[in-house]
């Protein structure tokens, strides 16, 4: 009987951690790997947000004019850490967060960043100097690379045939 009394509780605390994970995602909603690409246009968005209680922090990767403007403010290699290029705060779903430029100096603003049926809405409010940054993108969940060890922005591309 104690037997069967152990693997209960054991299944039920390894099945308990499952249940946390679902709860934290649905807190921090905003949380994760957001991007958007349009090649007729020849852009490129990326955010990686973090999401804790009403604040929201993050890295972006923004790609325009075919590739010729490289907008970027993540850490260059894995494992590192940087100065987020993106802060804020979150009211009633709603982020309002400050940027600032990784391509010229001073280049910064303000956006507004939506949840709206699993997508992600950015809209930028204010801004200075010269940055790549989209004015208005809507953003979808990114695939998890498959490498391990692979902190960029970018999703996994699929294979060209």
């Amino acid at each position: 009987m104690r037997v069967i009394q152990y693997l209960f509780w054991l299944c039920l605390l390894a099945g308990s951690g499952n249940f946390v994970r679902a709860q934290s995602a649905a807190a921090d909603p905003f949380t994760g790997r957001w991007h958007t690409d349009d090649r007729a246009e020849g852009i490129s968005f990326s955010l990686k947000l973090t999401q804790r209680g009403n604040q929201l922090t993050g890295h972006h990767s923004a790609i325009a004019a075919e590739g010729r403007r490289i907008d970027d403010a993540t850490p260059a290699n894995p494992g590192e850490t940087s100065e987020p290029s993106i802060v804020g705060y979150i009211t009633n779903h709603v982020a309002v967060v400050s940027f600032r430029s990784g391509y010229g100096t001073g280049s910064h603003g303000t956006a507004e960043l939506r949840l709206e049926k699993g997508q992600l809405r950015w809209r930028i409010t204010a801004a200075t100097g010269q940055h790549y940054f989209p004015i208005q993108a809507v953003l979808l969940p990114a695939p998890i690379s498959r490498k391990p060890g692979d902190k960029s922005l970018a999703p996994k591309q699929s294979p060209r045939k």
